[in-house]
């Protein structure tokens, strides 16, 4: 969107998203002593060189310093947001997802989050919130278990319009609960996944393009699931309604989204607590 007021433009308005969110950027180019030439030489934050910008710092690797998020990233405008197409999944319901700093989980920044979800993505607001929590492995549950385990789950979420976290990826807990929400509700439950951006597979796909180049304005991402992950990655689970991606500026590393995580389930609750004294906090912690 471009303002123009008489001959004069005005410089374009930049989307919500991009003004209140930002994601962290690697600024400067440090190989890993193994990879030490080359647009195919790692850098310490797990991208390639030709990942990168092209304008990145790049450092000589020495072995005398080692990358550091906090120093060698910076906040630059949320550049993947939108909705998710699973291209491989039946009946999806185009859940919304931001790919977003982990600053976020500082309290002031919290409330950004909070303004997200209800001015932008438009969700109910809860009476209470169900955070589920396990490994991300998949384990093997008897099937009369874990028929119960959906149908109690389900039973406490559609009684009390809670809202569902999890940690979003089609592993584990995190699938279980997608299968559940699938199976008994649908998509009425609010079913938030909180994942490492940096984890997810396929998540070039959701890079919204240049301002130079056509469609910026896109808003549907195509987003293919049957290519089998390596070990250092996931794929989002279709069953989930939105997605926060936790960036650190670091690829292939989990756990990046945890601290924040808890930041804005605590925000969460006391925002509703206060505003509406409603809301309750459930946890459920699973193998």
């Amino acid at each position: 969107v471009v303002i123009m007021v008489g001959r004069d433009e005005v410089k374009p308005v930049k989307p919500w998203i991009e003004e209140h969110i930002k994601c962290r950027e690697c600024s400067t180019f440090i190989a890993t002593p193994a990879e030490q030439e080359g647009e195919d030489a790692v850098c310490g934050c797990g991208y390639l060189r030709s990942q990168h910008p092209a304008d990145v710092q790049v450092q000589d690797a020495d072995g005398s310093m080692r990358w550091n998020t906090t120093i060698h990233t910076k906040l630059v405008d949320a550049n993947a947001y939108g909705r998710l197409n699973f291209v491989d999944e039946d009946g999806n319901q185009q859940p919304s997802f931001v790919k977003v700093s982990v600053d976020y989980e500082e309290a002031e920044r919290t409330k950004t989050i909070l303004k997200l979800f209800e001015s932008r993505w438009g969700l109910p607001k809860p009476n209470l919130l169900i955070s589920v929590t396990g490994g991300a492995k998949d384990f093997n549950v008897s099937p009369e278990l874990l028929s119960e385990f959906k149908k109690g789950l389900m039973k406490a979420a559609k009684s009390t319009n809670a809202w569902l976290v999890t940690g979003g990826t089609n592993t584990g807990v995190m699938k279980l609960v997608g299968e559940a929400v699938r199976g008994y509700c649908g998509s009425n439950i609010t079913t938030i996944g909180i994942a490492t951006w940096g984890i997810i597979k396929n998540k070039d796909n959701l890079i919204r393009p240049s301002k130079k180049k056509q469609n910026k304005k896109k808003v549907v991402f195509d987003y293919p699931t049957k290519a089998f992950p390596a070990a250092n990655e996931a794929y989002m689970d279709p069953n989930h309604s939105h997605f926060l991606l936790v960036d650190n500026g670091t690829q292939n590393k989990y756990g990046v989204e945890i601290s924040m995580r808890g930041a804005i389930e605590a925000a969460i609750c006391d925002h509703y607590r206060d505003d509406y004294n409603i809301l309750t906090e459930r946890s459920v912690r699973c193998p």
